[in-house]
C-alpha cells in the first residue's frame, strides 16, 4: 500500500476493529452485517484488492453472501457497489462502500423480517374459522349446552360438600323441615283420634 492507501486502511481499522482483516499488503476482507454486535441472519463478506493507482482507479472486489443471504442477491448489490465507486472515484471510498452495503443489508433485513411477520400472521389467521351467522348460532347453541352441563355438574358437586355440622347440602335439604314435622305430627295425632273414635263406636 502507498501512504494514501495505508492511511485510509488504518482509519478503517480504527472504525471497524472487529470486522476488518488484512490478507496481503494490498488486500483485506470486511465482514458487513445489518446490525453489528447482534445476531444477524444475513451478511456480506467484502474482499478488497487495491490497485496501485487507487483511489484514482477503481479497486477490485468480490462479494460473498453470508448466513441466510441468497446468492441471487449479489447481482443487485453489485450495482450498488458500482454506483458508489463511480460516484467517489478519485477519493477514498472504502468507508462509503462498507456503509452503502450495510444500508442495503438493512433494507433486505427489514424486508425479510416483514415477510416473516406476514407469514406468521397468515399461519395464525388460517387456523381461524370465518364467522358467519350460521356458524355463530351453531357455536352459541353448543356453548349454551356445555354451560348447562357445567352448571348441573357444579350443583352435584355442591351437594356433596360439607354444609352444616358435617352434614352435606343434600343431607340438610333431604331432612323434613319443622313445618313438615309439625304437620306430620298433627296428621298422625288426628289419625290416632279418628281411630279411637271408631273403636268407641264399636
Amino acid at each position: 500500500m502507498n501512504d494514501e492507501q495505508l492511511e485510509e486502511y488504518s482509519a478503517l481499522e480504527l472504525i471497524f476493529p472487529d470486522l476488518i482483516t488484512k490478507q496481503t499488503e494490498t488486500s483485506f476482507d470486511v465482514i458487513i452485517e445489518p446490525n453489528p454486535g447482534e445476531e444477524n441472519s444475513i451478511g456480506i463478506k467484502l474482499s478488497i484488492f487495491l490497485n496501485p493507482d487507487y483511489p484514482r482507479e477503481a479497486p477490485s472486489y468480490t462479494l460473498k453472501p453470508l448466513y441466510d443471504l441468497d446468492r441471487n442477491a449479489i447481482e443487485p448489490l453489485n450495482q450498488v457497489v458500482s454506483d458508489i465507486i463511480d460516484r467517489d472515484m478519485g477519493n477514498p471510498m472504502m468507508f462509503d462502500l462498507i456503509e452503502g452495503i450495510r444500508e442495503w443489508l438493512n433494507n433486505q433485513y427489514s424486508a425479510e423480517e416483514e415477510e416473516k411477520i406476514v407469514e406468521v400472521v397468515k399461519k395464525v389467521y388460517d387456523t381461524y374459522t370465518p364467522v358467519t351467522p350460521e356458524s355463530f348460532l351453531a357455536w352459541q347453541e353448543q356453548y349454551n349446552r356445555e354451560l348447562k352441563i357445567k352448571e348441573e355438574n357444579d350443583r352435584e358437586l355442591l351437594k356433596a360438600q360439607p354444609y352444616i355440622n358435617g352434614l352435606t347440602y343434600q343431607d340438610v335439604w333431604s331432612k323434613p323441615s319443622g313445618k313438615e314435622i309439625f304437620e306430620k305430627g298433627y296428621h298422625a295425632e288426628a289419625d290416632e283420634e279418628d281411630k279411637e273414635g271408631l273403636d268407641a263406636e264399636d
